[in-house]
């Protein structure tokens, strides 16, 4: 037996943005959720539903129909807080069943399509670089480095190595791309460049901001800052 939409459930004109998506939906749901409670700029939610290449509508298994704006913020929002279901249920006006199905089944499909990249990457770590990591540590005693850069939610954004653990800081940023990177792709909705906190090894640069050991000429609250950085 199918479910019936609920009354309260949110509707939308079919008017639609250059990408061809619903932008009433985009536009109904911005007022529902604020970033925080889904972990992504309303803006960056376009981009993620394009990358992801979810179906609009999402039909479910029970008849359910959701827009894909709809689809994509229930599911952000019950990965990223623990909500309870009737607590959704009163924020997007959909029943437990619908809300149930939706999670579920948007999450199987996300899973089934982009697994592949939690796969071991045999292009990265063929037997002569596994051979090469293994002959370092043997040889000089150094153990396998890498660089990871986190957001401020904890989120893993970067991830680079494994590398001979005897680089210098500097180098295994260079080798990594990151700066080039950050450049790019790390900027807020008006273009302002984001800038990554890293430790002295690493200096001040166009995208990363280093603390200091022997600072001079801080304000209270500067060296305040500088110090508790300096602890990471």
């Amino acid at each position: 037996m199918s479910l019936q939409e609920s009354p309260h459930a949110p509707t939308y004109p079919e008017v639609l943005d250059d990408n061809g998506l619903a932008l009433a939906a985009f536009l109904t749901l911005c007022q529902l959720v604020e970033p925080i409670d889904i972990r992504f700029m309303h803006g960056d939610l376009k981009q993620l539903i394009k990358v992801l290449g979810i179906p609009d509508p999402l039909i479910t298994s029970n008849q359910s129909h959701f827009s894909v704006f709809e689809a994509i913020v229930i599911l952000c929002s019950q990965l990223a807080f623990p909500y309870c279901l009737w607590d959704l249920e009163d924020k997007f006006g959909r029943k437990i069943e619908q809300l149930l199905c939706c999670i579920n089944e948007l999450s199987a499909l996300i899973w089934e399509k982009w697994q592949f990249l939690l796969e071991f990457d045999t292009s990265c770590l063929t037997p002569t670089k596994l051979q090469e990591y293994a002959n370092a540590i043997c040889a000089a005693g150094a153990p396998l480095d890498y660089q990871g850069a986190t957001c401020p939610d904890g989120i893993i954004a970067h991830c680079f190595g494994p590398i001979e653990g005897q680089r210098a800081d500097r180098g295994v940023l260079s080798m990594s791309n990151l700066q080039e990177m950050c450049a790019t792709h790390a900027r807020d909705l008006s273009g302002w460049q984001l800038f990554l906190y890293g430790d002295p090894a690493y200096g001040d640069t166009d995208t990363i901001i280093s603390t200091q050991k022997e600072a001079c000429d801080l304000t209270e609250e500067e060296q305040e800052l500088n110090n508790l950085m300096l602890k990471y």
